[in-house]
């Protein structure tokens, strides 16, 4: 009996820690890719990643961002897609995030990584391969 009194709460916290994170399965649910992905759809899309890859311990899930100002990016490229952004957990005040590029026509992820704003050249190197295709 007294080993069940322990179990019991071990439980009942680790079911809570497991169904935190389980509403993104919800959300996602609301996605519908046939017209198109709007910024909130995106988001949505992004924390599935999240999820799916288990990479919710390294970056907060919850509140991811778009990203709109890059420096050297043509329009061309940056038009077409969702920049979806997530800080890492263990220093929130660096810039580095995990980034993806979801296309806005079919919520497609074509881009997915660590990234640091000052290294936006790895942007530009992925749209010049992208255009060259």
């Amino acid at each position: 009996m007294k080993k069940l009194l322990y179990i019991l709460p071990l439980i009942a916290y680790l079911w809570g820690c497991a169904s935190s994170i389980d509403y993104v399965l919800v959300d996602y649910e609301k996605v519908n890719l046939n017209d198109g992905v709007s910024a909130e759809e995106a988001l949505l899309i992004g924390q599935k990643r999240i999820y799916d890859r288990k990479l919710y311990n390294q970056y907060v899930m919850d509140k991811p961002k778009l990203l709109t100002d890059f420096e050297t990016l043509k329009s061309s490229d940056t038009d077409k897609y969702w920049f979806v952004a997530f800080t890492e957990t263990r220093d929130p005040q660096l810039d580095v995030y995990y980034l993806m590029l979801i296309q806005k026509t079919d919520g497609k992820i074509i881009f997915s990584r660590s990234y640091n704003p000052e290294s936006e050249w790895i942007l530009e190197a992925f749209f010049l391969r992208q255009n060259q295709k």
